[in-house]
């Protein structure tokens, strides 16, 4: 004979047992789980949002990727990624972009340029291709690097 208890030879206590008392023991189980968590707070996608921006500002002439970042957040890259294109409509990639080229735009409007080059400007927030970094700024600014030096004042 097996060692199974002797109430689950009865088909309605079986059928009683699988249907109806596992069902709770796992529902109560789960709300155990929930109630012991509670000192566990989920970050907000703007809280992540800040702190990954945070992380990029403090960086900004630094090569990155998304995968470092939610790395160096200890985030996965999923809420980082939906809470960017939520707050701002983009990807924490073109986030980033985006404000290094406004970077290096205050600097061109500020810098000595006796002791220092534009692509040295945009090596500082890097930037290390000419070719891309003047396409990329000419389409956020409407102007190339070099007529923002010419009509700063």
């Amino acid at each position: 004979m097996e060692n199974r208890p002797h109430f689950l030879h009865f088909p309605h206590l079986k059928k009683l047992v699988l249907e109806d008392f596992i069902p709770l023991l796992i529902d109560t189980m789960s709300q155990h789980e929930k109630s012991s968590n509670k000192g566990v707070i989920p970050l907000s996608r703007a809280q992540i949002v800040r702190q990954a921006e945070d992380y990029m500002m403090s960086r900004l002439d630094h090569p990155l990727t998304l995968k470092e970042l939610s790395q160096s957040l200890n985030i996965s890259h999923r809420p980082i990624f939906y809470g960017f294109q939520e707050i701002f409509g983009l990807s924490p990639m073109a986030y980033l972009k985006v404000q290094r080229l406004h970077g290096v735009r205050r600097s061109l409007k500020l810098a000595d340029l006796e002791i220092s080059s534009v692509m040295a400007i945009a090596n500082q927030f890097g930037f290390w291709s000419a070719g891309h970094f003047s396409r990329d700024y000419q389409k956020m600014f409407g102007e190339l690097p070099s007529a923002t030096i010419k009509n700063r004042e």
